[in-house]
């Protein structure tokens, strides 16, 4: 710790917070979470602090938790680097909890797409064209995603349906699940950015910045 704080409590507040902004960046980059920290215990230590204050120094310890058989390795050079423009915010965690939940199997893609969309565009934004202004994102991005989770998919996976016509709708490729996955983690990355500043003047996000579809 580099600076005093008048009890662990107060410590583990600032230390949290930081570690889950970096816990977060990391498992956006990754497509899923592959590193937490885990408060284990602090150590007051009397280094003639000002009167009332205290100096903690932490320990973390990571957990992994698995059932069944399982062939298992995690190997990093070093850890991941800590975000310098992107913090975290409920905003951040409610995008990021339902993308985890795709992840995990718990929601498909269309559901999670429209959910993350919507939230963006009218919860965070007055619609469309003020989240892309307000955020910076090319609108093309934002209505191919909202093209893709709406008009594709079998019955069993759609998340929209306005004409008998569309039973026989196409299914969506390999290609734009791959291109929706990255689309939709580059958004939640962007609501992090102005989050962290909301009057830098953030680089368009486009159609460039994904792959092909």
């Amino acid at each position: 710790m580099k600076v005093h704080y008048t009890s662990v409590d107060d410590a583990r507040k600032a230390v949290d917070q930081l570690l889950r902004v970096w816990e977060l960046a990391d498992a956006l980059q990754r497509g899923r979470r592959e590193i937490r920290f885990v408060f284990q215990k602090a150590q007051v230590i009397d280094r003639d602090p000002p009167p009332g204050s205290q100096v903690c120094s932490f320990h973390t310890a990571g957990t992994i938790h698995a059932s069944g058989r399982f062939s298992l390795r995690v190997a990093r050079a070093e850890y991941p680097a800590f975000p310098q423009h992107f913090t975290t915010s409920p905003d951040v965690e409610t995008l990021w909890y339902r993308y985890e939940g795709y992840v995990q199997g718990r929601e498909p893609l269309p559901s999670m797409a429209y959910f993350c969309q919507s939230f963006i565009e009218k919860v965070l934004a007055r619609g469309r064209d003020d989240a892309a202004t307000e955020y910076h994102i090319q609108r093309k991005v934002l209505e191919i995603l909202g093209n893709l989770h709406s008009h594709k998919g079998d019955l069993t996976t759609r998340r929209k349906m306005e004409h008998e016509q569309e039973r026989d709708a196409p299914q969506v490729t390999q290609q734009e699940v791959t291109w929706m996955e990255a689309a939709l983690k580059m958004l939640i990355w962007r609501v992090g950015e102005h989050a962290a500043n909301p009057t830098v003047p953030w680089p368009q996000l486009s159609m460039h910045d994904l792959p092909q579809v």
